[in-house]
């Protein structure tokens, strides 16, 4: 049963960490996709730990992670392990998109980057998010991109040193152009239901 939302039907595997990643992911779901979380096995997404409530952040449930953590299954694979690539394996086969923003080079050891996946899978959307491209082997943060980009050089006081935007302004424009990257009808008509 579905509810009308642009994206019921669609199986989207989300291998992403911290922030961009995981707020497109988490903008899909709320489209009505739906969104197996693959988190680290030792800790979880890193953003468990992240935000103002210390009690929250003990437990592994940070404001942060629960921002953008809503609407999604959540699931610990080592992908290093053989166990874990079946299983990651076998989630993709049946994936309509996977969603990636680990470090580069990252999936491409394991055998899943996207020109892997796609001969063995065809009708499977590839979507990587990564702040330099993802063939660099630049790791990117969104005070980095802040700072390359000169957003750091142009705030903060006149005459005053340069200062950071206080949110993460790069991540969340990141999350959010990646997930309406592609027009809606598009990310539909790619459902294999």
């Amino acid at each position: 049963m579905t509810d009308g939302r642009p994206l019921d039907g669609v199986k989207i595997v989300d291998l992403t960490h911290v922030l961009a990643g995981p707020y497109c992911t988490y903008i899909l779901a709320l489209l009505g996709a739906n969104v197996i979380k693959i988190e680290n096995v030792d800790s979880g997404d890193v953003v468990r730990q992240a935000g103002p409530r210390r009690d929250l952040n003990e437990i592994g449930m940070g404001s942060h992670y629960q921002a953008q953590g809503g609407d999604k299954r959540c699931i610990a694979v080592d992908i290093a392990s053989d166990g874990g690539k079946a299983v990651l394996a076998r989630l993709i086969a049946t994936a309509d998109v996977f969603i990636e923003n680990l470090r580069p080079g990252a999936t491409s050891g394991h055998g899943f980057d996207p020109a892997t996946l796609r001969a063995r899978h065809p009708r499977l959307i590839c979507a990587r998010v990564s702040g330099f491209g993802a063939d660099q082997p630049r790791r990117a943060y969104d005070n980095v991109v802040q700072a390359a980009s000169g957003i750091v050089a142009s705030t903060g006081p006149e005459g005053g040193p340069a200062v950071k935007a206080g949110p993460a302004v790069v991540d969340y424009a990141t999350g959010l152009t990646a997930a309406l990257a592609r027009r809606l009808r598009s990310w539909r008509c790619a459902s294999r239901r």
